[in-house]
């Protein structure tokens, strides 16, 4: 969804929640030819070229299952994946700045000196947000 300046959400026992993992996958529940249920996930296109779908991939690669779900090893930009912080208790928001508002163009990626990106190759700038979650009573 979209937050505007001043807007505000709030959580409680009544908003509609479903987990990380079938969020990423695509995982639903279908019934079989002998009436019982299985779960099945949406398989990972790894020829896809999405900047959405594949930073929410590298994002949380380890809460969607990994190799056994992409198919892909997560060597490159590792360091991206907040899936650790999942068990702390935290919550994570991700922001997408608008193309039209997108100034600052955050931070560029670097070969020492030399901008490892081109005119041509898209750009979007996500600033993720770690909070501290306290249980309400």
């Amino acid at each position: 969804g979209t937050l505007r300046p001043g807007d505000s959400v709030r959580f409680d026992a009544m908003t509609r929640r479903s987990e990380l993992k079938t969020y990423l996958t695509g995982r639903r529940t279908v019934m079989t030819e002998k009436d019982t249920y299985q779960h099945e996930s949406t398989p990972y296109d790894r020829a896809g070229d999405d900047l959405a779908y594949i930073l929410r991939m590298m994002m949380f690669y380890r809460e969607a299952g990994g190799f056994r779900y992409t198919g892909l090893w997560n060597d490159y930009q590792n360091f991206v994946d907040l899936s650790a912080l999942l068990k702390t208790g935290r919550a994570i928001l991700i922001a997408e700045v608008p193309v039209e508002f997108d100034r600052a163009r955050g931070a560029d990626l670097l070969d020492g000196d030399r901008p490892l990106a081109g005119p041509k190759d898209k750009h979007r700038t996500i600033y993720r947000f770690v909070f501290p979650v306290e249980e309400g009573g």
